[in-house]
């Protein structure tokens, strides 16, 4: 690293230091996830959802980073939808937020600009309910609920709130006495991450606040230009650009390990300084097309206009974005407890084991297009690939536990699912899950499966009945949320996972 660059390093530390504790939002990997599968489900291609989630991780970024003026971080701190502390600020927010997005997304600007305001808008929208009280009054710690604010209409309970955050001089209200804070993983009203008690509920109302905004933009637009933006291509140049902005968004979320944070892609457990640094140069020095669409022309500005002023618009008699009866059906995958296999594992070559979970969910018993399941890697694109042929209906990708040869709780993922799909298939379900050895050469890939032909656990789950097979063995358990499963790899590099698979009730 030469000299420059060592400055700018520890300058990038210290600035992270001081401003981080204004970023909290849905961890970025929630954030990413929820929109590409919203986007995936609709038709959008790989470039044009990762145009979308690369904007809603730039909120976040921008909020906070040392590279950002003072005034850039104050504007896009208005798109978390903190210190609004009455159900009368939540309506005024809401409808300047969606009035504002409304008009931008209909302007005169290209397809890449659109997707940029998607983006952003979304992580607004998205935050609704992981700062504020509304799970607590649509939902119970059971049962999820599709009510969100679009679908409430002008009913936004008395009790509604966000919590306070780093309140910022533009607000208009002081901070009413004992106002619940933000918080963090371990307080507070948040829902960030998917540790925080209610985070399945905030998240499945995310997820179907998410739908009900793309469809409107469906209706907002020309039949013609919806379709070319689910088709977008960029140029030669902006993949190139595009790809490196995935990779870095997804190091920085990952690797974040400042003033308390230790990881901000799912959760804590994952930080660590020289990979951060390296992961923040790399994004510092890129000048992209979406990057300088940020820091140079300001394109998020038409968002946050009106946002937190006496001019807020009142609720429009006819809503913006209209509220949709969304049906689906939801499973938990929790990983309960991963440790090393006994007498499996020799000595680590770089130290401490630094373990991480990537994996996907499809309809029915789609056919195997390779034997193994996957090699995971840090840095590929952030949606997994699938060992099967076909588009999974769900992929994720959880943090690294950093130092830990056994650990409990340390994965979780919501699979959120179409139920006349699901239907049509016969209420049937294959999982891939494969776990990842973080190593500063490449990844090592854990077995964690009793079949000797691969190392990636493959299972079959059965909706009705309420049971799960693994193909390769043959072996059938029962499931149900409680009902903890435990399989272990039979090669070498061997880990032993515990895990539950449950349908939550929604209404």
């Amino acid at each position: 690293m030469n000299g420059r660059f060592r400055l700018l390093a520890l300058g990038l530390v210290a600035g992270w230091g001081l401003l981080l504790e204004s970023t909290l939002a849905f961890d970025t990997g929630h954030h990413w996830e929820l929109t590409a599968q919203v986007m995936q489900e609709m038709g959008f291609n790989e470039p044009s959802r990762q145009t979308a989630c690369v904007s809603n991780w730039m909120v976040d970024y921008y909020s906070s980073s040392p590279t950002a003026s003072k005034r850039m971080r104050e504007e896009l701190s208005k798109l978390h939808c903190d210190n609004l502390y009455t159900a009368e600020s939540a309506r005024r927010h809401l409808a300047r937020l969606t009035a504002n997005a409304r008009l931008a997304l209909t302007s005169q600007v290209n397809d890449r600009e659109l997707l940029l305001l998607l983006g952003a808008t979304l992580h607004a929208v998205q935050d609704m309910y992981s700062h504020s009280n509304w799970p607590e009054l649509v939902s119970t710690p059971e049962v999820l609920s599709n009510r969100t604010c679009f679908s409430a209409g002008e009913w936004i309970p008395g009790a509604w709130l966000s919590g306070s955050y780093d309140p910022r001089p533009y607000l208009l209200s002081p901070l009413p006495p004992h106002h619940p804070e933000h918080g963090s993983y371990d307080q507070g009203v948040n829902k960030d991450a998917h540790d925080r008690p209610l985070w399945p509920q905030a998240y499945f109302l995310a997820y179907c606040a998410t739908r009900e905004f793309v469809e409107a933009l469906r209706s907002w637009i020309p039949a013609a230009r919806w379709e070319r933006l689910k088709h977008y291509q960029p140029s030669v140049v902006e993949r190139l650009a595009l790809n490196s902005e995935v990779k870095s968004a997804y190091g920085i979320s990952l690797w974040i390990n400042a003033a308390g944070q230790h990881g901000h892609w799912k959760g804590g457990m994952s930080g660590h300084n020289l990979m951060f640094l390296s992961s923040a140069l790399s994004f510092v020095k890129l000048t992209s097309p979406n990057a300088l669409w940020y820091r140079v022309a300001k394109g998020y500005r038409p968002l946050t206009r009106g946002l937190y002023t006496e001019d807020s618009l009142p609720p429009p008699k006819a809503p913006i974005v209209p509220g949709l009866d969304i049906q689906r059906t939801v499973m938990m995958l929790r990983i309960a407890r991963v440790q090393e296999a006994p007498g499996r594992l020799g000595k680590c070559r770089w130290g401490s084991p630094d373990y991480y979970l990537t994996g996907g969910v499809h309809y029915g018993r789609p056919p195997l297009k390779k034997q193994e399941l996957l090699t995971p890697y840090l840095h590929p694109k952030c949606e997994p690939e699938s060992p099967f042929l076909g588009v999974p209906a769900v992929v994720f990708r959880d943090r690294v536990i950093q130092g830990a040869r056994s650990f409990d709780n340390p994965w979780q993922a919501m699979v959120i699912l179409d139920s006349a799909e699901l239907a049509r298939t016969g209420g049937e379900l294959t999982f891939f899950l494969g776990v990842g050895e973080e190593d500063p050469g490449p990844d090592g890939t854990m077995d964690i499966s009793p079949d000797r032909s691969r190392k990636g656990l493959i299972f079959q789950y059965q909706l009705k009945g309420s049971s799960i097979t693994l193909p390769g063995t043959g072996q059938t358990f029962p499931a149900g949320e409680g009902k903890t499963i435990t399989v272990r790899g039979d090669h070498r590099k061997s880990l032993e996972i515990s895990f539950e698979i449950f349908p939550m009730k929604t209404r």
